[in-house]
């Protein structure tokens, strides 16, 4: 394996029938928003059926419980959760 694609986020993720289409993004060198900071582009796009993009949902949420149990993430809470207070 030598190809390797890195983004910074997905942008939208659509689905169709049985297929789930969803747009690898990446902070642009050149264009920018109006705070100046990098606009997130496209840069490629996935397209999987459904049962492998939700294989792949379950194991993505297993790798992040994973990291919180290692204690190498923490979730903030709820921006709310000090008015419930």
């Amino acid at each position: 394996m030598n190809d390797h694609i890195y983004c910074d986020d997905f942008g939208t993720i659509a689905v169709t029938g049985p297929i789930v289409r969803f747009e690898l993004m990446v902070h642009s060198l050149t264009e920018k928003d109006s705070e100046g900071k990098p606009k997130s582009v496209v840069q490629q796009q996935i397209i999987m059926p459904i049962d492998g993009f939700l294989r792949a949902a379950s194991r993505i949420q297993a790798s992040v419980q994973d990291l919180e149990k290692k204690g190498i993430i923490s979730r903030a809470p709820p921006k709310d959760a000090a008015k419930r207070s």
